[in-house]
């Protein structure tokens, strides 16, 4: 708990000064407190501090924590994002905070979930289902291309520019078109404190328990354009596939189903952290949280690679075993080193959750970030796409039932 305490201490003597967020949906860059509170892997900070020490008007260490805390301007924190990225080719790799307090809440519940010891997921047998072969068989790969297509076009999906608004639009209004047939399911804008909505999607079940796949929506880019065709369209994308065969199935789960579209992930998990909180702190009962980020660029010699860091094992061990029921196609291990994605902030508010991904973490899509990331580099095809949208599906739908 010392490091609470020093925590307290640092955001004590800090004069904060919050904007209030705008009501209502608002189509211009939401008011954002002029400075961000950034909590960073020490790892990742010290072996990258030259960089850095340029954007932070104050950090502190956490005793006994593996955490460096940075107070920056809010206009650096995408500089921040991409200068992780180019110096240590990883996405994100950190949190952002509108304030010291949130961040100190934050600190307090990753000191309630590291109590626990028990793995949220428990031991769950694979048994083969013929409605999920029949499922997973109709996966056609032009949708999912389609789809990458269509978010690619847009100049930026960031999270502060109004084609990182329109994006989200397009989103949600795609998953209604698909849904129009079923009155039960439920499309929403979710809004936060910045201008992009994350999109979520709702499939009533017949209990509240639920189950969530989900991929971040935004994108971003050391240049003008940041088409993120592969970071993360690809993975938007293969989950619009799997809700359009879902709804083409009529599955009535026992579960509830939620699809999620996370704004602003490529500037500290900020999208998937508003909504996992909201879920812990209204108490909802979570089976499992499936991520999707990056799924069609084949860079390694296996189809899918489970991260093993910072997920439930149970969960990634019944993932690895749909993909040898279902899916088919072999499979490897790696680790991020950090938290990653969006997957991150379900499993700091204390839900199992796991993320397969295209490649090992060295072998992944060069050009992401950069306004070179379009589906040309992956062939011009979403065939690589297709595994993950199989292994989402018959998670779907053997965990939902």
């Amino acid at each position: 708990m010392d490091y609470l305490i020093t925590l307290m201490a640092f955001c004590l003597t800090i004069n904060i000064s919050l904007a209030q967020a705008s009501k209502g949906r608002s189509h211009s860059p939401k008011s954002q407190p002029r400075e961000q509170f950034i909590l960073m892997e020490k790892q990742v900070y010290q072996s990258m501090q030259r960089s850095l020490s340029r954007y932070d008007k104050r950090r502190s260490f956490i005793p006994g924590d593996n955490s460096v805390i940075m107070k920056v301007p809010s206009t650096h924190v995408s500089k921040i994002s991409a200068s992780v990225h180019e110096k240590k080719l990883k996405c994100g790799g950190f949190y952002s905070f509108d304030s010291a307090q949130e961040l100190e809440a934050f600190q307090k519940q990753l000191v309630l979930n590291s109590r626990s010891k028990v793995d949220p997921f428990p031991k769950t047998e694979v048994k083969k289902r013929n409605d999920i072969e029949k499922a997973v068989s109709q996966v056609e790969e032009k949708g999912i291309r389609e789809m990458i297509l269509k978010l690619s076009s847009f100049k930026t999906r960031y999270y502060q520019h109004q084609t990182g608004y329109d994006s989200s639009e397009y989103i949600m209004e795609t998953w209604k078109n698909i849904t129009q047939s079923r009155k039960d399911i439920e499309v929403s804008l979710y809004s936060h404190n910045w201008l992009q909505p994350s999109v979520v999607l709702k499939i009533p079940g017949k209990t509240e328990e639920a189950i969530v796949l989900g991929g971040h929506l935004d994108s971003i880019s050391n240049g003008q354009k940041a088409p993120g065709a592969d970071d993360n369209a690809s993975g938007i994308s293969t989950l619009t596939e799997v809700l359009k065969i879902l709804v083409q199935q009529r599955v009535q789960p026992e579960k509830t189903i939620y699809f999620m579209g996370y704004a602003a992930e490529e500037v500290g998990l900020k999208g998937s952290r508003d909504i996992a909180k909201e879920f812990k702190n209204s108490g909802k009962k979570v089976a499992a949280v499936l991520q999707l980020d990056m799924t069609n660029y084949h860079g390694s010699a296996d189809y899918i690679y489970f991260m093993t860091d910072y997920v439930s094992k149970n969960f990634t061990k019944y993932l690895q075993d749909l993909t040898d029921t279902y899916v088919k196609v072999n499979w490897g291990t790696s680790q991020c080193g950090y938290k990653c994605s969006d997957h991150a902030s379900w499993n700091d508010y204390g839900y199992a959750a796991g993320i397969p991904f295209e490649s090992s973490m060295h072998d992944y899509n060069p050009e992401i970030h950069t306004p070179d990331d379009k589906i040309e580099v992956s062939g011009g095809v979403a065939e690589h796409a297709v595994n993950f949208a199989k292994l989402a599906l018959a998670m779907a739908m053997d965990l939902g039932a």
